[in-house]
């Protein structure tokens, strides 16, 4: 629609459908959703469908807004949903277009996979991350012979990763393995200690995260740094507390975490939804900063520092020129 104002009241209809949605405006739509005069008593509905071409659509602000409210049903569906159709020669051909760069690699993101597009590319912070290959369906099993490791954010709500990894280095080989496992997001630090334990009772402990977190009273109530605090609801000693002295710049973790998500057989449990949608969302400036694309989303980006602190701490050697098997 060109100008919103030109349409028309429609008698006698109740539902309005909008074909490829994307290309209509929130100002198309609003008016759409005031021109239906059906029948009296009876529910205007609105069913759109569209391809997620970009993040920064009004339409994904939309979804998150809206779709667990009530009167309110999200659907999503990619090409397998479609029995009319050869769907492993659509899919061998979209494989090959993901083997065309960054953009093929976009392009199969939103065509193949239904996953929200980035207009630039470049801009995307996580930019290896690809959810076929690194989310797992399903929990992802404790293994007992291995600490777990726990990584903590502390900005607006206390937010903490559980992982587990086993990497190896022989000569110029490298190998790693890492599952994340779950993400808690608790406000109390107390609690969120208490709730971890509860769950992983027998569980030996390894302590990474925000280094801003080491300053006394910077997130506690009571005049002591959040890794005493966390120290003392666990029961650890000082060896635990595995934090680096000061934060990894944005731009020197966007090289590690995607040098890992390259590298490392890394496993998320589908369970960690918030570290999920980071990794799709996120974004940098020109300057290779996250702080502008965490002002506009303040909701977002704390389990995605979690993983940022948790893997510069472990797996900083990465960018060394290893040879990967």
């Amino acid at each position: 629609m060109d100008k919103a104002e030109k349409g028309k009241g429609v008698e006698g209809a109740n539902i309005a459908w909008l074909n490829e949605a994307n290309q209509f405006t929130r100002e198309d739509v609003d008016y759409i959703d005031t021109t239906l005069r059906g029948e009296t008593g009876v529910p205007i509905s609105l069913i759109m469908d569209w391809n997620p071409e970009s993040i920064n659509h009004w339409l994904k602000r939309e979804v998150d807004e809206n779709k667990d409210k009530p009167d309110c049903i999200f659907h999503k569906s990619t090409f397998w949903d479609n029995y009319t159709i050869d769907r492993e020669a659509l899919h061998e051909r979209l494989l090959r277009i993901k083997g065309h760069g960054m953009e093929g690699e976009r392009r199969y993101k939103v065509w193949a996979l239904g996953d929200w597009g980035v207009e630039d590319i470049d801009s995307t912070f996580a930019y290896s991350f690809e959810a076929e290959k690194h989310v797992i369906k399903g929990k992802i099993n404790i293994n007992p012979q291995f600490e777990i490791y726990l990584s903590f954010d502390f900005n607006v709500t206390n937010t903490c990763g559980v992982y587990q990894f086993l990497k190896n280095i022989k000569g110029q080989k490298y190998y790693a393995t890492i599952n994340k496992i779950k993400t808690y997001r608790i406000g109390d630090l107390k609690i969120l200690c208490e709730t971890i334990k509860a769950e992983f009772p027998k569980a030996k402990f390894i302590i990474n995260g925000d280094a801003s977190g080491q300053n006394k009273s910077a997130f506690t109530s009571d005049n002591i740094s959040a890794y005493t605090a966390i120290k003392s609801h666990l029961q650890l000693n000082d060896m635990q507390i595995q934090v680096a002295p000061a934060n990894p710049s944005h731009i020197q973790s966007r090289v590690i975490t995607n040098m890992v998500l390259q590298r490392c057989n890394v496993r998320i449990a589908e369970e960690n939804d918030l570290l999920i949608e980071d990794l799709k969302q996120a974004q940098v400036d020109r300057k290779g900063s996250l702080d502008p694309w965490k002002l506009k989303n303040p909701n977002l980006s704390h389990s995605l520092d979690e993983f940022r602190y948790f893997v510069f701490t472990n797996f900083s050697e990465i960018a060394t020129d290893y040879e990967i098997e």
